[in-house]
């Protein structure tokens, strides 16, 4: 037979644990978990997480530096970083010009100093690229879900990263000097 729980059941049972706690809590006798710790001769050791695994028989569980994230994992977590590298950086430019710093004239030096700038473009050009062609993965997918397949999700990824490659190399190749042109005698 079941006992239908009416809103008035349930509050009795709610009120009977609320008082057996505070009586427990308030009685001289301590609870049956605590009199075991209390009596135990032996003082608690702490153990590691293998040694208790290895003490049980069981295996350790692997870590996550011997896992091998599949490559949709690593496209969206590289997406996550690009956008929060953007957003410090572009915190950073406006602060800075927030206080009165020439920012236009730092970067036009920063740019000027050969393979250091090189290195900056590029550390501005693959955030922006990488994450402007993620927002766009994301927004064909919003839009046409029958392309949220395993496959396809796995391409799309590749396809992400080369995109975002060789746009980061165009954008850094522009960027280059040209050549002096040699005169013709």
């Amino acid at each position: 037979r079941r006992t239908v729980r009416t809103p008035a059941h349930s509050m009795a049972l709610s009120l009977r644990r609320t008082a057996a706690m505070a009586f427990r809590a308030n009685s001289p006798m301590p609870a049956p978990s605590m009199a075991v710790r209390a009596m135990s001769a032996m003082p608690a050791q702490k153990q590691t997480y293998s040694e208790r695994m290895a003490a049980k028989g069981l295996p350790v569980s692997p870590h996550v530096t011997i896992y091998a994230f599949p490559v949709v994992a690593l496209s969206s977590i590289t997406v996550r970083i690009t956008g929060v590298l953007l957003s410090v950086g572009c915190t950073g430019i406006a602060g800075g010009a927030l206080v009165g710093a020439d920012v236009p004239a730092m970067m036009s030096t920063l740019g000027d100093m050969g393979a250091l700038g090189y290195l900056a473009k590029f550390s501005v050009a693959f955030p922006v690229s990488y994450h402007f062609l993620g927002g766009c993965r994301h927004a064909v997918w919003d839009h046409m879900p029958e392309y949220v397949q395993n496959g396809a999700v796995e391409q799309a990824s590749w396809a992400l990263f080369g995109g975002s490659a060789v746009l980061t190399a165009a954008a850094c190749a522009a960027s280059l000097d040209p050549l002096p042109k040699v005169e013709k005698k």
